[in-house]
């Protein structure tokens, strides 16, 4: 069977999320980065944005309107800045252009720590607001490397098992195979030159490929829309410098857009980025999972509930509402999974979109004859925090150990209230004790992370 997969899964999955964690990281040392240096050029700027204005004014008094025109108050940057390091100054036009000379005062006492010159200024701080849009669009661009090796992977595990159905159109030269000693490697070659063939592929037939072989269908499928906007975004990242062109039109349906038109990645795109990759991985491995062994099948629905259960700890509501979404119809679990997958997605649309739209399904769901912790559920769902804390009376350090309580988004809202002060200092004794559980991946480079425990121990 076909059992590779989960691995492949696992790695695809952890890859991104280290991604984004190293985003996370690098976009908040370079927005550091930038207030430390931008205070640097405050005076050199305050000059560049007067002068315009001085221009500007100038050229609209003689019916000459330009295009500066800042939404800022330019006699407050005047006051506060200009009148600090401006003697005079006096404006010279010379046919169409036009040259500003002045004299700057209390160069002493700043000269050194800032910047005065007004040219070299914008430069530099124009160099600095683009370093955030340089890392957005590398990491958009390895992002959708990531998504493409995952894709690659899992067209060449599904050659390896199933050859007839994917290698019977294919064809070796004579050549190529008396010029290898070793059938091994000519096979290597063929399968390399397959899946090469296959990526070059458009996006939406990686996924016709995948249903017409294997009659399987694919939960992310309503993705595929964003998520084709966002593949072709990276393209002309890659090729046309970001701007708009015909392929990008046509690919994406996007009739608002101009051929020229520059697309912008910002913050938040990069967030919906990753949003949407991730639920198009997610929702990839969910729709092969009919091809997989019994055992297989199982490690990976528990890999997706743990991961869609550490989305809703990161308030990443979007991706846990999908998996969970996904896997509270998933039959090869038992009545209980069904349950916590089913409650988690209550918890990401009631955290996503607002209680109201599952409100009355909730109210609806029948836990008189169900364990005491999806009583709980009900309540904590329902926002009924007086029940909450009278049910975890009879369930805590039971069902319920404190640290669900501590951790689980379940508790998010209760935890914000009154009754839950009231409840942990009553049970102190079992909100001290900590819980661990061994996990199946190991350390990365074990013997460097021990050198450094070591190191630290020593010093």
């Amino acid at each position: 069977m076909l059992d590779k997969i989960s691995t492949l899964l696992k790695i695809s999955i952890i890859d991104i999320n280290n991604l984004q964690e190293y985003y996370s990281y690098q976009s908040t040392s370079v927005s550091k980065h930038v207030e430390d240096n931008f205070t640097k050029y405050i005076y050199g700027l305050a000059l560049e944005f007067y002068f315009n204005d001085v221009i500007a004014k100038m050229e609209e008094s003689r019916g000459n309107p330009m295009s500066f025109s800042p939404e800022i108050d330019i006699s407050k940057i005047k006051e506060h800045f200009v009148d600090k390091i401006l003697e005079n100054y006096e404006v010279q036009k010379d046919g169409q252009e036009i040259t500003i000379t002045y004299k700057l005062k209390n160069v002493d006492k700043l000269d050194g720590k800032y910047e005065l010159n007004p040219q070299l200024s914008r430069v530099k701080v124009n160099g600095l607001m683009q370093q955030s849009h340089i890392l957005n669009k590398s990491i958009l661009i390895m992002l959708l490397i990531k998504y493409e090796e995952t894709i690659a992977n899992i067209y060449r595990c599904l050659i390896e098992h199933f050859p007839k159905a994917y290698l019977n159109d294919k064809s070796i030269t004579y050549s190529e195979l008396i010029l290898s000693s070793d059938i091994e490697q000519v096979k290597e070659k063929f399968i390399d030159k397959a899946v090469e063939e296959f990526m070059r592929l458009p996006l939406s037939d990686w996924y016709k490929t995948f249903i017409d072989k294997h009659k399987i269908s694919f939960p992310c499928q309503s993705k595929l829309t964003d998520f084709k906007e966002i593949y072709y975004r990276r393209n002309l990242i890659v090729h046309n410098q970001c701007r708009v062109n015909e392929i990008y039109i046509k690919s994406c349906n996007k009739t608002n857009k101009n051929i020229g038109d520059e697309l912008i990645v910002d913050n938040q795109y990069i967030e919906n980025a990753f949003n949407t990759v991730l639920i198009m991985i997610y929702g990839t491995f969910l729709g092969l999972m009919k091809l997989v062994s019994n055992e297989c099948r199982e490690n990976m629905i528990s890999f997706i509930f743990e991961q869609g259960y550490d989305h809703m700890v990161k308030k990443q509501w979007c991706i846990s509402k999908f998996i969970f979404e996904v896997l509270k119809q998933e039959k090869k679990q038992n009545a209980e999974e069904v349950l916590y997958s089913t409650i988690n997605y209550w918890i990401s649309i009631k955290n996503s979109t607002g209680l109201e739209e599952i409100k009355h399904e909730i109210e609806e769901f029948d836990v008189s004859a169900m364990q005491g912790k999806f009583q709980v559920a009900k309540y904590a769902l329902l926002d009924d925090f007086c029940n909450v804390s009278k049910s975890l009376e009879k369930t805590i350090d039971k069902e319920i150990p404190a640290s669900y309580v501590v951790e689980w988004p379940l508790f998010l809202q209760y935890r914000e209230s009154e009754e839950y002060k009231k409840f942990q200092q009553l049970h102190q004794e079992f909100f001290k004790v900590q819980e661990y559980t061994p996990h199946d991946e190991p350390i990365d480079n074990e013997q460097k992370v021990l050198s450094e425990l070591e190191k630290n121990i020593t010093e």
